[in-house]
């Protein structure tokens, strides 16, 4: 019997770190994996040991935003996953970013991961902050997702859907992927 179904999240204040690793490997042969922003903080800063996530196909991510702080520790979670089938990114939790520097990578970047999971992609939700670093991690999957089926990406109170339209337009998709883009309520 495996385990179908793993959530991790952490509050800082209470949960102490001494043995997460060995609890990620534990439910390692999840097919479900749900982590929010501190768990992900904790198990995967940059030069992490990655962890053996080779059967997850559904990664849920619940983070406040995808800020530049978070972008490199997510990096290092998307390397461990090559398996996966649906991504869903849940962030802007109804409050204006307010980091500057929460918009600082690009196309260029996301490329330059070569993240070998997005080639099995087939589904992908992505709920918008304030920044600009998911809807630019979007456009990277819908360039490089070629068995991508539906994209969706929601968009905060700060966002018009035409604006993201506007940048998810100029992607060159390798995929006949069905994209709604909509206003999140």
């Amino acid at each position: 019997m495996s385990l179908e179904k793993a959530q991790i999240f952490l509050k800082p204040e209470v949960n102490g770190y001494d043995n997460l690793y060995e609890v990620l490997c534990s439910v390692c042969r999840a097919k479900v994996l749900i982590l929010n922003e501190e768990t992900i903080q904790v198990l995967f800063t940059e030069g992490s040991r990655p962890a053996p996530l080779d059967d997850i196909r559904y990664l849920g991510l619940h983070l406040r935003s995808l800020n530049n702080e978070l972008v490199t520790a997510v990096v290092s979670l998307l390397r461990g996953v090559p398996s996966l089938n649906t991504l869903n990114i849940e962030s802007g939790r109804g409050r204006r970013e307010t980091n500057p520097m929460s918009s600082g990578f690009d196309m260029v970047y996301w490329k330059s991961q070569n993240l070998d999971f997005v080639y099995q992609l087939v589904a992908v939700t992505i709920k918008l902050s304030d920044a600009s670093n998911e809807i630019e991690l979007a456009r990277y999957v819908l360039e490089y997702a070629q068995n991508l089926k539906k994209m969706t990406i929601l968009c905060s109170s700060f966002q018009q859907p035409s604006d993201v339209q506007g940048k998810v337009s100029k992607c060159k998709m390798f995929s006949t992927a069905f994209v709604v883009i909509q206003s999140s309520v």
